[in-house]
């Protein structure tokens, strides 16, 4: 089985706790590692760990003899800490002064979707690594993630790898971004006509419309109906995101989010999944979010940050010109 981000944890530390003065005997360290308990039905092969481990610029090795370098020495502090393993081998040893330009050139062959995901197909990957046993360990910590039929890579480590974006490249993103809208919203329009027949709304399936062409500014972009917990039909007012990837990711304004306040539990996000721009099909269903301020914002399995911000004089004080 290939080494893992586990096993190259425990070499470190075996070499590092086996060191005299900066080196531990080769030997020694190989036979304390064999003589390790077996964790999890997995196997390393020692020998393919170590030059892994060499490969990355954790640890030197010469002669009979083994030790940590500076990197190597960092990874195992933080190990001992059990704080930001992950994190800093990411970006102190993937991507970092060693191995970083290679694996960022590697990186730069994803494609860009419309939302700035860097992503390759799954079935497709492995073609992209010269040394293919490193893939688990992105998986491992994180850099890389599934996401369907996709791979992606993790938005925090983006501006690690991202390349320079030309005026034509953002046209040609934005363009990109707004066919997909227009496919998500089609797709949820006829997935929430469908919704209502099935429940006995059919009148209120014909009333459906999307309001987004004619009133860009109103917040939303689909009003309909639903049945409250009383049985009643309310009118619900309904914004639509789409992606052509299946993890959930999208970009929600201020003006949607003060809708949202305003309607709260009348007032829904339908994320539309997986868009396939060649059959303009879905993955899946929308997945369907009520009252998203409360919903998303008080959920810690979402994660949401700022992207730009609004900046006006205010009047009623002063303001000094550099």
């Amino acid at each position: 089985m290939p080494p893992t981000l586990t096993d190259m944890l425990l070499l470190l530390e075996i070499v590092k706790s086996s060191a005299t003065k900066e080196s531990a005997s080769r030997q020694h360290v190989i036979n304390t590692f064999n003589d390790m308990p077996i964790r999890k039905a997995h196997i390393p092969d020692y020998d393919e760990l170590e030059r892994l481990c060499v490969k990355l610029g954790l640890l030197l090795s010469e002669d009979n003899m083994i030790g940590l370098t500076q990197m190597g020495d960092k990874i195992n502090a933080c190990s001992r800490r059990h704080q930001g393993v992950a994190q800093e081998f990411a970006k102190g040893v993937i991507l970092g002064p060693g191995i970083g330009d290679r694996m960022r050139s590697v990186l730069s062959k994803f494609h860009t979707d419309c939302y700035g995901i860097y992503w390759y197909p799954k079935s497709e990957i492995y073609d992209l690594f010269a040394f293919p046993a490193i893939m688990p360990i992105l998986y491992e910590i994180g850099l890389l993630e599934k996401d369907g039929s996709r791979v992606v890579v993790n938005p925090e480590y983006v501006e690690l790898i991202s390349r320079k974006i030309t005026q034509e490249n953002l046209e040609d993103q934005l363009l990109r971004r707004k066919k997909i809208g227009v496919l998500g919203e089609q797709i949820a329009l006829e997935f929430e006509k469908d919704r209502l027949a099935k429940i006995g709304c059919v009148q209120e399936a014909a009333r459906v419309k999307l309001v987004s062409e004619e009133f860009a500014n109103a917040g939303y972009d689909m009003e309909s109906f639903d049945r409250d917990k009383n049985g009643e039909i309310r009118r619900i007012y309904v914004e639509i995101k789409a992606s052509t990837g299946d993890r959930i990711d999208f970009h929600w304004s201020a003006n949607e989010i003060k809708k949202a306040r305003l309607h709260e539990e009348d007032y829904w996000i339908y994320f539309v999944p997986g868009i396939d721009e060649r059959t303009k099909k879905p993955s899946g269903d929308p997945i369907r979010f009520q009252n998203p301020c409360k919903t998303i914002f008080d959920n810690t399995s979402f994660k949401t940050e700022p992207d730009q911000y609004h900046v006006f004089e205010n009047r009623m004080g002063t303001t000094t010109g550099l």
